[in-house]
């Protein structure tokens, strides 16, 4: 082998395998101090957008639970007032009973009919009163009505369940202000007169028909409010589920392996100190060359 001064090429490659271990080194503490495999692109391009992506989706679920857990208490408080709501039209329609019997007299009449309007003023100060959040649930100018008569009005709150566009629920409530009106004969009428017994005494032939319409109406949509309540049940541990995998999944493709980094931090240290050992080697070469002309 060629003896020569000018070039060192043994320290030269000694340095580029340092600067190497140096890296080496250098990136196992950056991953064991943060945790992460991946602190910035140039680790893993590919990995970081996958990463990203999952962060985002994972992130969105925990919200959309957020926003079912929320579905749910409204749907509660809902199929709670039209609990009320309910017992107040079984016992107008009690009353109406009563009134369609031959015995009484036109005062006794105007008796029931009293109680059934202080009744029916009970069912719309429920719809009124009613709220979550400040937004009233069951008689309210800011929900989307759908159906075409009073006895069927709905009022519509849709819910954002899913990580994506399109994962929506439509929670489905009762106008039973709406229902009140129709059994007081329109919004118009005053507490001496409704539809189902007018202020004479008379007693409607439809009166409970009427009553049995508004009650039907109310129990659907109190049941899809229970099966609602259940979708959303089933829909927060969906989401709970599909968000622990994906974080399990993240993590393989981001987190540091620590027993993995400390080894490899443990490697680098070792081929730096052997390193500098043998550039201290390799520098001594030109000497040696030296002494050759001193000799």
């Amino acid at each position: 082998m060629a003896q020569v001064i000018a070039t060192n090429t043994l320290s030269q490659l000694t340095q580029n395998n340092l600067d190497k271990s140096q890296k080496a080194q250098n990136q196992a503490i950056e991953r064991l101090s943060s945790g992460q495999r991946i602190n910035s692109a140039k680790d893993d391009a590919a990995g970081l957008a996958i990463s990203d992506r999952m962060t985002s989706q994972v992130n969105g679920l925990k919200q959309a639970n957020r926003n079912a857990n929320d579905g749910m208490s409204m749907a509660q408080t809902a199929e709670s007032a039209l609990s009320a709501v309910t017992d107040n039209l079984q016992r107008v329609r009690e009353l109406v009973v009563q009134a369609k019997n031959g015995t009484y007299t036109d005062e006794d009449r105007q008796s029931i009919n009293n109680e059934i309007d202080a009744r029916l003023q009970e069912v719309d100060r429920i719809g009124k009163d009613t709220t979550f959040n400040g937004k009233q649930l069951l008689g309210s100018s800011d929900k989307t009505y759908s159906g075409t008569a009073q006895t069927d009005a709905q009022l519509t709150t849709k819910l954002q369940i899913g990580a994506f566009d399109g994962q929506t629920i439509d929670l489905k409530m009762t106008d039973v202000r709406s229902a009140a009106s129709t059994l007081k004969g329109g919004s118009d009428q005053t507490i001496s007169g409704n539809a189902l017994i007018s202020s004479a005494g008379v007693v409607s032939d439809s009166a409970l028909t009427t009553i049995d319409a508004q009650i039907k109406s109310i129990d659907s949509t109190r049941s899809t409010l229970g099966a609602q309540q259940n979708r959303l049940e089933s829909t927060v541990e969906s989401n709970a589920a599909t968000a622990t995998n994906l974080s399990a999944a993240k993590s393989q493709i981001s987190d540091a392996d620590y027993a993995s980094e400390v080894s490899a931090m443990s490697t680098a240290q070792i081929l730096q100190q052997a390193g500098q050992n043998v550039l201290s080697q390799a520098n001594s070469v030109p000497q040696n060359v030296l002494s050759l002309l001193k000799s």
